[in-house]
């Protein structure tokens, strides 16, 4: 009686320290990291579709402008 009644205290003891913790926050860095591991390909190539959207804009502006500057000549 006396093993069960200290094996219930420590099993109670237990469990009342393990409620009282505080639930962590990530920090910022740990949320980056994280998406980094999880998204960093699919990152990677949405960065380099837009910097193709990008470069395409620019492009097509230079071709307008040299269009413009040819017919004004």
């Amino acid at each position: 009686m006396k093993k069960t009644f200290l094996t219930i205290s420590t099993l109670g003891l237990l469990f009342a320290a393990s409620c009282n913790q505080e639930p962590k926050m990530p920090t910022e860095a740990e949320i980056a990291q994280k998406v980094q591991d999880k998204y960093g390909a699919e990152l990677n190539t949405l960065r380099e579709l837009k910097k193709m959207q990008c470069d395409e804009s620019i492009n097509q502006k230079v071709s307008e402008r040299l269009a413009a500057t040819a017919v004004a000549k």
